[in-house]
């Protein structure tokens, strides 16, 4: 709103009108049609606060990973290096924990899991969820599904 009989006023206004037609801002955003439909027919839209989680779900050989742990030197006595894991000879601290203590067969590792735990740790790269979920502590076994492990328990 502005007064019309304070000329200055007048052309001021005048300007700011001419300059607002000729400009090509947008007065709205731009939505998907099916968006659209939904707001005409006024259906209720839905809101969620999902986490979406990546989990690979190819053979261990071709799963990506990132080098997290330098590659070692080769040299002469030993031309195929391999990284030597953070523990006591194959077993890990809390293999070698069950199995002092003397633990029930159920919550031991099966054979399988030493070998992927060992394999994991002497591995340079980073660890994917697949791998990390087949060597989840025997107490959670019954949990049979990735998701809700993830969802539970990470």
């Amino acid at each position: 709103m502005y007064n019309t009989k304070i000329t200055i006023s007048r052309i001021n206004e005048q300007q700011l009108q001419k300059e607002e037609l000729q400009s090509s801002s947008t007065s709205g955003r731009k939505i998907g049609l099916p968006q659209a439909i939904a707001l005409m027919l006024q259906i209720p839209q839905i809101f969620t606060d999902a986490n979406f989680i990546h989990i690979p779900t190819m053979c261990l050989e071709q799963r990506a990973g990132i080098l997290v742990k330098p590659l070692p030197k080769a040299s002469t006595s030993n031309p195929f290096p391999r990284y030597v894991p953070l523990n006591v000879g194959n077993e890990t601290s809390g293999v070698m924990y069950r199995e002092a203590h003397s633990f029930p067969a159920e919550r031991m590792f099966t054979v399988i899991e030493k070998m992927i735990i060992s394999d994991t740790l002497s591995c340079p790269d980073s660890i994917d969820k697949i791998t990390l979920f087949g060597i989840h502590p025997p107490d959670l076994r019954f949990v049979k599904n990735v998701q809700q492990y993830y969802q539970w328990f990470m």
